[in-house]
């Protein structure tokens, strides 16, 4: 499964660091030897537990697909600058393209 992405990995001393991109937000992960590495799947869970909308140890990729879908109309509909910018784009009224976000939402 998987839900992020490593963002790059430098070496810096006996420490790696590691940048995590977790559901848009950029997280550092640090290992300070090779046998920490097996840390990282509980930092990973402790971020999914702490973030909402991160998933978890459960989810396929289609469930956090659609999570991710869904929080961007959400998001559209909320911001109403957003929501103006998608009607004129499409040349539709502000209502029709509330209306259609949230019937593709749900």
């Amino acid at each position: 499964m998987h839900l992020g992405g490593f963002k790059s990995d430098s070496y810096i001393g006996s420490t790696w660091i590691s940048e995590l991109m977790v559901h848009g937000m950029l997280c550092c992960i640090t290992f300070d030897c090779a046998s920490d590495r097996f840390n990282i799947n509980s930092q990973l869970e402790h971020l999914q537990a702490k973030y909402v909308g991160t998933g978890h140890s459960d989810m396929n990729r289609f469930e956090w697909a659609v999570n991710i879908q869904r929080d961007s109309y959400a998001s559209y509909v909320g911001h109403y600058p957003i929501l103006a910018y998608f009607a004129i784009a499409e040349n539709e009224s502000i209502g029709r393209e509330r209306y259609n976000f949230m019937q593709v939402s749900i």
